[in-house]
């Protein structure tokens, strides 16, 4: 189960990684998000992914865990970038970005629960 949830992640901030530089106009023009920021959100989603396989590959109970309240903190971010108005998103954009926040809760907590169920990890 944690296994599976971690490649989830994987998967998931990689691939949406990818798929914003390569959207970064429509993002801007639908989303109402500036290129630059889409650009780093993406880029940091890439290194997130990489840094989330290297665990899955090996995973260790404090390694996990700082998946779990790293994800935690972008959960966090994702509303408060939603609500702030920090950035002139459009409501298509503060739906988007409320609904990845959504998944990675989601994955998180599947994540927490693995942990919590004593799925296989080193100490």
């Amino acid at each position: 189960m944690l296994n599976l949830a971690l490649r989830l992640d994987v998967l998931a901030s990689g691939g949406l990684g990818l798929l914003l530089l390569v959207l970064t106009g429509p993002a801007e023009d639908e989303l109402g998000m500036p290129v630059g920021f889409t650009v780093g959100a993406a880029l940091v989603m890439i290194g997130w992914a990489g840094f989330v396989a290297w665990v899955s590959a090996r995973p260790s109970r404090g390694l996990v865990t700082e998946v779990v309240a790293l994800n935690l903190v972008y959960v966090a971010a994702s509303v408060l970038v939603a609500v702030s108005g920090w950035v002139d998103l459009t409501d298509l954009g503060v739906a988007f970005v409320l609904l990845q926040g959504l998944a990675v809760l989601g994955l998180t907590v599947w994540q927490f629960l693995g942990l919590r169920t004593g799925d296989p990890v080193a100490a």
